[in-house]
């Protein structure tokens, strides 16, 4: 069952544990040193730690092991992590695991736990090529097998999920996403790869044989895929990784900005709004345009730095336009108003 609230998420790091593969793109020990070795009594008092923060008692909590393949664990240490999880009455377990290590003695043990589960593949990729040459060890028929397995089990399933790995092409990346929704993840978080220090990446970066995208080629890919996830019913949750001192020390390329969910949030209604106009056609030959936007979305409409308005600009030229609050309507209302009336693209 799914809690009704948001859960207050405890993250534990378990930096490469139970990694069969070194992945092209990853070095957890880089992005969380401080979790480099697994020790049960740092991380019981790690999530005492964050238990002990305040916060509203009434939001379920979850325990979450990220950074390593959860489902990969030798089973001393995975009866280990469930134990600290028990221990806390009501807590829920959140786990990052390759879809590969799926199986069936794992899937039964969190059912007799009768613990609220939320599985979080790391998939990446739903391109064979990609899968190979980001060195992932698996194809995209244990993904397939792995959402099967889970949902059979009555499992949330999330997806892990990059643009702009070795080989993905803007195509490839966007029939990744329209594979992914047709696999129904319950949500999504989506990132373009980076290159970090002391990864695969970071190889292949130095000799001229990788180039991480732009950032502007990341903000239009990544809004794209968001789009198609985000109109196929599957929530992304988070987009780009969480900015941190470690990130910022590892970081040797790519597209990363504290911000980037608001670039590529600003971008995807800006591609609406662009959408829209496209369709009206005749109607607004050169005539004087108003965006009509919730306060909620005001800013997002002008994009991160303007970005948007740059675009409306010569998009609408040579009409005169403006932006326009509404305080009185809903959080996600815009329509665009010209002489001869509004409007909106139905979709």
């Amino acid at each position: 069952m799914i809690p009704a609230q948001k859960p207050f998420i405890i993250p534990l790091f378990l930096p490469h544990a139970g990694c069969p593969h070194h992945c092209i793109f990853c070095n957890q020990k880089t992005l969380h040193p401080e979790s480099g070795k697994r020790d049960l009594s740092m991380l019981r008092r790690e999530r005492d730690r964050w238990l002990a923060f305040p916060r509203d008692f009434q939001r379920p909590v979850e325990l979450a092991f990220f950074g390593g393949n959860f489902l990969g664990l030798p089973p001393g240490e995975l009866e280990a992590c469930m134990e600290l999880v028990q221990e806390v009455p009501g807590a829920g377990l959140r786990f990052s695991t390759r879809p590969d290590t799926v199986n069936r003695a794992s899937l039964e043990r969190f059912r007799a736990s009768g613990l609220h589960v939320t599985a979080e593949l790391g998939i990446q990729s739903l391109d064979e090529r990609v899968l190979r040459l980001s060195a992932r060890g698996h194809g995209v028929d244990a993904v397939v097998a792995a959402f099967k397995a889970l949902k059979q089990a009555g499992i949330r399933v999330g997806a892990q999920m990059m643009t702009g790995l070795p080989g993905a092409s803007a195509s490839s990346d966007l029939e990744t996403a329209a594979g992914l929704v047709a696999l129904g993840p319950d949500f999504a978080r989506v990132s373009p790869a980076l290159v970090l220090k002391g990864s695969g990446l970071a190889k292949l970066y130095a000799r001229g044989r990788f180039r991480p995208l732009e950032f502007s080629e990341a903000v239009e890919r990544t809004a794209a895929y968001v789009n198609i996830l985000e109109k196929g019913g599957v929530p992304v949750v988070r987009i780009g990784l969480q900015a941190d001192t470690h990130l910022e020390e590892s970081l040797l390329a790519g597209p990363h900005h504290p911000s980037l969910g608001e670039w590529v949030r600003g971008r995807i209604l800006g591609d609406a709004v662009l959408e829209a106009f496209g369709r009206m056609g005749g109607k607004r030959a050169g005539q004087p345009l108003r965006i009509r936007v919730s306060s909620h979305l005001r800013s997002r409409m002008q994009g991160m730095e303007r970005s948007n308005v740059s675009r409306f600009e010569k998009a609408f030229f040579p009409a005169p336009f403006s932006i326009v609050t509404e305080k009185n309507q809903g959080p996600d209302f815009w329509i665009i108003e010209y002489a001869g009336g509004l409007f909106k693209d139905p979709a």
